[in-house]
């Protein structure tokens, strides 16, 4: 049993057991060039003299607050959870050595960064590091009662540290694509029963490139959605999108690497879930125009969704220094501010779709696997020996090699072939993090903040407003443009023949639309971006309603009344977010089926009771998975029919054409493009009911649903099919749940919004509360002694409540 198992094989809800044996802190700390207050939540203010001072203290406070956290983060970036956890930990850090950075390349990273940027990072490293020797000196007051759990002691902090924490990091949330080996999976599959011909047409339909009616962020043919050019595309680029002519049926079946890396990447994120790392994809945002709000100021909501854990994923703080005055979110670890807002603008962001890493294929010299075909010559692969020193047990010791493309993932040496992973990011990451460090200090208008976005490596969404009237949109990073004659859904043949062209796709933007909102929730960034490697973006996608309920306020749910009907007010954007948070992950997942079911049910359902029972219920339904994100205790029996209905329509649509292994491939938009047939935005390759009426597959499947549903609810009556409500536990590293439990929805793990009146007003909230620090209890070691802070926003955050902003409260 590891260690973690001996030591807490128990669980207790922590809020409700452990009585708190110390009071909240509310800590002042003082330098010759500093000082921190907290609020009465706990969240820091630092202000300094200088820049290094400012960030010294900053590093303190978040020690203070999440030293623990801290150890964690830097361990899961690094690769070393194994000396601290035991052999839980070693699938995590095989992945994270593996296609990570060596010390000396963390070293390298740093030392090429400007000036200013190592001054914060170093000041963040000393002030973790003044706060660690004063935990070491009084362990019993200032040391985490987690370390004595464990019986660890932690490390000094070292600038290389921030450095992995910020390549994981940029990764998580930029990093797109990398899909190449299923999609190939799914190519070989289909061939293997077709031929390449009919194979191509069905992968087509499966994993289509760009429906032209998915939902987007910049606005078609607006005057201020002109993209932003980084740098000449070559002139054959317009066409990279083109499949061409390279035969992937050379390619040796690859399906058993394909599932071994995915399984590999799969047990890595278990590890990383486990020690509150974030991996929820997912977050949205929102911006109104100056014309379109109550106040004739812009409004702008940022929700990243990044999960649950504890202690809380973000931190809060408030830095003021000459040139700096910045309020908002960050990671433990990391120095600036990632989502907030300044004394003249706000931002947010979420995760983009530019396309940014390709799957390789290397050819293996059958004589030498440490030697890779390239440009018509063996070349030797760099290749490294890592050891583990896993906690509990003897070393380990792994060999990692890398190619001209990147870190090997896979080696087949019965077929001669290994995978690549090549990122456009590769020992790139903190240039993403360079434009938040210059937004933190320098950026005092849109074409500042513009200037410093073109350094950003990752693909990134980012909304703007600021006091001066502005909203803007663009997806950042450097897409790279593809050669031509290969598919950019499938791997790259590594030989040297298909290399990536020199530039990058123009970024896309909208500066100050006339429509006067710009909404995104991961969505296609403009109509004319083909879709991921990964993505499959149709016209059913979650941010619809965002986009529904910025154009016709009207239709939010809860909305308190006054003002005129047609602009919005802060407080709708509270609402709207409450509306949102009852969405399925694909949004309103009924609006372009909905026809199609009433329609084969009223002529070909033969009058059936359920069945015209069911579509009613269907209609009348509003398409949310529950009615109240607050009060609701059960899901909507409506959501149960379509949601059975929907798993029977797919199966009975594509299964008896792609079989069993593949069918998990369609989703609802590729069930929407068959029943639109001809007029969907990717008509079908082939007639998928295979001669039988739609109307009696949709029927079908209605009616198989329904028995299913009546099986698993162990009643006929539909109105009784209400499923509980899920709730979000906040677990503890340790196992252990610290508060209450709240009802799930699909909402942010951070939410502020921010009014650009001058000065600005803006309000934020997080799940728990800023301090993580659990003190050891002398009475009790096995029994933490807890604080109030520790969940001091649950409640609030639980009913969509929210507090000032620090710079607002001040």
């Amino acid at each position: 049993m590891t260690i973690l198992k001996r030591l807490f094989f128990w669980t207790m809800v922590l809020a409700l057991v452990v009585v708190p044996l110390v009071p909240a802190r509310r800590t002042q700390a003082q330098s010759a060039r500093a000082s921190m207050v907290r609020d009465q939540f706990g969240r820091p203010t630092v202000t300094a003299e200088d820049e290094y001072s400012l960030f010294e203290m900053y590093g303190y406070a978040v020690a203070e607050d999440r030293l623990w956290q801290l150890e964690l983060f830097r361990r899961s970036a690094k690769g070393t959870l194994s000396e601290m956890l035991g052999p839980n930990g070693l699938n995590s850090d095989l992945v994270e050595r593996r296609e990570g950075y060596t010390e000396a390349e963390y070293q390298a990273i740093f030392d090429a960064l400007p000036d200013f940027v190592k001054s914060w990072i170093q000041g963040y490293r000393d002030g973790i590091n003044r706060y660690l020797a004063e935990a070491v000196a009084d362990p019993v007051n200032k040391l985490p009662w987690e370390f004595h759990a464990t019986n660890f002691q932690p490390a000094p902090w070292r600038v290389t540290d921030t450095i992995a924490i910020g390549r994981l990091m940029v990764r998580r949330f930029g990093e797109s694509g990398s899909r190449e080996l299923r999609n190939l999976t799914v190519f070989q599959t289909l061939v293997n029963r077709y031929g390449p011909a009919v194979a191509r047409n069905i992968f087509n339909d499966l994993r289509w490139q760009n429906d032209p009616d998915s939902p987007v962020t910049v606005p078609h043919g607006d005057p201020g959605s002109i993209p932003l050019v980084l740098m000449p595309e070559p002139g054959a680029a317009v066409a990279e999108a083109t499949p061409g002519s390279f035969d992937y049926t050379s390619f040796p079946n690859i399906g058993h690497l394909a599932a071994a890396y995915e399984e590999e990447l799969a047990a890595r994120d278990r590890v990383l879930q486990s020690v509150g790392f974030p991996l929820k994809f997912g977050s949205y945002a929102y911006v109104v125009s100056a014309e379109k709000s109550v106040s004739g100021k812009p409004v702008l909501l940022g929700g990243p969704q990044m999960g649950f854990s504890y202690p809380d994923i973000i931190h809060e703080v408030h830095l003021q220094a000459p040139g700096i005055n910045v309020t908002g979110m960050s990671f433990a670890g990391v120095p600036p501010v990632l989502i907030g807002h300044s004394d003249r603008f706000a931002w947010t962001s979420t995760t983009g779709m530019g396309d940014n890493t390709d799957t390789y294929i290397e050819t293996l010299n059958p004589q030498n696997p440490n030697q890779y075909l390239y440009n018509g010559q063996w070349r030797d692969m760099e290749v490294r020996e890592e050891v583990f020193n896993v906690r509990g047990g003897p070393p380990e010791t792994r060999v990692f090699a890398r190619t001209t493309h990147g870190p090997v993932v896979q080696v087949d040496t019965q077929n001669n072939v290994a995978i690549v992973i090549k990122r456009a990011h590769w020992m790139r990451e903190m240039e993403t993090a360079l434009a938040f460090f210059n937004w933190n200090r320098s950026t005092t208008n849109m074409e500042e903040f513009q200037e410093a976005l073109k350094s950003i490596i990752t693909t990134h969404n980012f909304l703007y407003a600021d006091v001066d009237g502005n909203i803007a949109y663009w997806q950042s990073g450097r897409v790279p443009i593809r050669p031509l004659g290969f598919d950019p859904r499938l791997p790259l043949p590594g030989t040297g023949i298909a290399e990536w062209l020199p530039g990058v796709r123009p970024i896309p933007r909208s500066i100050n639309p006339a429509q006067g909102y710009l909404a995104n929730w991961n969505n296609k960034a403009s109509i004319d971006f083909d879709n991921m490697a990964s993505g499959n973006f149709g016209k059913q996608f979650r941010v619809l309603r965002l986009q529904e309920l910025l154009a016709n306020p009207t239709l939010i749910y809860a909305r308190s009344e006054g003002g005129d009907p047609g602009k919005l007010r802060p407080e709708d954007f509270r609402a709207i977010e409450r509306d949102a948070a009852r969405l399925d992950g694909n949004g309103l997942r009924k609006q372009f089926v909905i026809d199609y079911i009433s329609k084969a049910v009223s002529e070909v359902g033969g009058g059936e009771g359920r069945l015209t029972q069911a579509k009613q219920m269907l209609e009348q339904w509003s398409g949310y998975l529950f009615e109240d994100a607050i009060t609701s205790t059960t899901v909507e029996p409506a959501e149960a029919i379509f949601g059975a209905w929907l798993d029977r329509m797919i199966r009975n649509t594509f299964e008896d054409d792609v079989g069993s292994s593949l069918v998990g491939e369609a989703n609802l938009n590729t069930v929407t493009h068959v029943l639109d047939g001809p007029a969907s935005g990717v008509p079908p390759s082939r007639d998928y009911f295979n001669g039988e009426d739609w109307r009696q597959v949709v029927v079908r499947s209605l009616n198989e649903a329904l028995t299913a549903l009546q099986g698993r609810f162990n009643t006929p009556d539909m109105t009784a099919w209400r499923a509980p409500r899920p709730t979000i536990a906040f677990r503890h590293t340790l196992l252990f749940e610290v508060g209450p439990a709240i009802p799930n929805s699909n909402r942010s793990t951070y939410t502020q919004i921010v009014h650009l009146t001058d000065p600005i007003q803006g309000i934020n909230i997080i799940p728990s509360g800023q301090s993580a620090f659990f003190k050891l209890n002398p009475n009790n070691p096995t029994v933490p002694a807890a604080t109030p802070d520790l969940i001091n926003q649950r409640i609030m955050f639980r009913n969509f409540e929210f507090l000032l902003t620090q710079m607002s409260g001040r």
